[in-house]
This record gives structure tokens, sequence and C-alpha cells, in this order.
């Protein structure tokens, strides 16, 4: 008994320790270690490439899995965990909208251009287009996202083919793109332009299912889900229907 007692006790201290040194802070923008990921099964489905809309309360693991997504050790990781789960290190992974400010418009950036009449689907299906065209291609010869978008809205036969080829790149290769967004309540000042922006994205993530190696991934809180909002386009209900929510 005496032994099954300090087994325990040791136990308790090394969990103890184990907590003490865990990052402070409750979610990730930051480079996230694979010692510190733990995947919950009912977390599995949110993961996959193939669903588009990811929701849940605050402190859910949204930004957690946002930043998990981008580490190829942790894809690596998940992949393994998961079965069947189209998952790897290879996964091509890039950020469309997040708490760390990369390549993607700002959210003055995003008001600037909304305000200047530029469709929220074409200011994101420019982010897609950015992240997928090769150095050499007129889009990366453009300086701004004003004339970025504005090419992508003058020139839409250029950028189908674009995202045909790297399509079909991708397919040869047998590795899949994934563009991720989160913090979208953090792309504008208020609600009304909030909800433009994410009508815009979940159009963007509709139009590139017919694709086979391309996918978007949207997190989104619960309480930004607003169908009348969001939802006033063709073939907004698969979108929604589709969500998976963390729990």
């Amino acid at each position: 008994m005496t032994q099954i007692l300090l087994g325990k006790s040791i136990d308790v201290i090394k969990a103890r320790e184990a907590l003490a040194n865990l990052p402070q802070g409750t979610s990730y923008g930051e480079k996230l270690a694979p010692k510190y990921v733990y995947l919950p099964r009912s977390h599995i489905k949110a993961l996959d490439p193939n669903t588009l809309l990811v929701t849940g309360m605050r402190g859910a693991g949204k930004t957690f899995w946002w930043s998990a997504l981008q580490n190829g050790a942790v894809r690596q990781l998940v992949g393994q965990s998961a079965e069947r789960l189209p998952l790897n290190k290879d996964t091509k992974v890039r950020t469309g909208f997040g708490s760390t400010p990369d390549e993607y418009p700002s959210k003055d950036v995003l008001h600037k251009l909304m305000t200047n009449g530029v469709a929220p689907r074409i200011i994101w299906r420019a982010v897609l287009a950015w992240h997928l065209a090769p150095a050499d291609h007129p889009l990366r010869q453009r300086p701004s996202w004003d004339l970025r978008t504005a090419y992508v809205a003058d020139e839409p036969e250029t950028i189908d083919r674009l995202l045909q080829d790297r399509d079909a790149e991708f397919d040869r290769k047998n590795v899949s793109f994934l563009i991720l967004f989160d913090a979208l309540d953090r792309c504008a000042d208020d609600w009304k332009e909030m909800y433009r922006a994410i009508r815009g994205l979940l159009q963007i993530a509709l139009d590139i299912r017919s694709y086979r190696r391309l996918r978007v991934k949207i997190f989104l809180r619960s309480d930004q889900i607003e169908e009348t909002k969001i939802a006033d386009f063709p073939d907004a209900s698969k979108a929604l229907s589709s969500a998976v929510e963390l729990n």
C-alpha cells in the first residue's frame, strides 16, 4: 500500500511539473511544438482538409489548430494518430488570414479595398491565387493588394488557369494544398463589414470544392455565423450544414 501511495505521489509531482512547464497563454499564434499537441477524437473531423468550416466558442481550439496545421511535424503526428486523415508533412499549408500577419491583407487594407468597391470574394480569390502563383507569374509582380485584386478581377480566365494548373500539379504529386483562415473578428472594425468578408470567403471556399487538391479551411466563432448575413447566396447552405463544431 505504501508503494502504491508513493507511486501516486510521484505521479502527482510529475503532473504538476509538466503543467508548470506548459507555455503561457490560452491560444497559439506562434510556432507550436509537437510535444504540446493532444488530439481529441472529437476534433479529428475538424482537421480533415475536406472540412471547410470549423466553429467553436472562445477557447475551443480554433487558433490552436490553425497554428498546429502549419507545422509539418504536427501534421505528420496528427495524420498518423487519426486513421485515413489525409494530412502529413508534405501537405502544402498557407495562411489566408489569422493572428500573425503574413501574406494576406491587413484589416486596414481590407477596409480600404471594400470601401473602394472591391468585392470580398475577389479579395480572397486574390489571396488564394497569390499563394498559388509561382514567382514569375504576373500576379506576383503586383506590389500591393490594390493592384493584385484589380488584376484578379480583370483576368478571370488567367486566374482560373492558374488554379487548374496548380491543382493538376499537386494531384500528380499526390499532395494537397490547404489555406487557413482564423481570427476573422480582427478583419474589420464592425460586424457589418466582418459579415461581408466572411460571406465572400465562404463563396471562395465553395468555389474551389470542384478542384481535387485545393482546399480552404475557415475557423469561426459560433457567434460569427449569422445566416441572414453570411449565407444569402446560392449553395451557402452546403458550407453551413457541413460545419464541424469543436467541443
